[in-house]
């Protein structure tokens, strides 16, 4: 359980947290940020991955790392303009085959 090493730690920590409390101290949670949320975006995702290509090629390849960005920039737009084309199933599809 987290509850014990946040109790170790000095943490007040409940006995028990039901989805009630989790709801409201989410809320809590948004109203100190503003309720401004930022939510990842395709573009925001394939920048930190090649941000991080570029930390494990040591900076030694960036034409290689720019073609990489540049591809999987149309790749990623392709996509988010046939998603609302096709089925959600065939989405879960593509993404396993892109992964595999």
């Amino acid at each position: 359980s987290v509850a014990a090493p946040l109790r170790a730690a000095g943490f007040e920590v409940p006995e028990s947290v039901t989805h009630l409390d989790v709801l409201a101290y989410e809320g809590k949670m948004l109203k100190s940020l503003g309720w401004r949320v930022n939510l990842p975006t395709i573009g925001s995702w394939i920048e930190l991955l090649i941000s991080r290509l570029n930390v494990l090629l040591r900076n030694a390849c960036p034409d290689v790392v720019s073609w990489i960005r540049e591809q999987s920039t149309l790749a990623a737009r392709f996509l988010v303009v046939r998603s609302s084309q096709v089925e959600l199933g065939d989405l879960q599809a593509l993404a396993i085959g892109l992964l595999s």
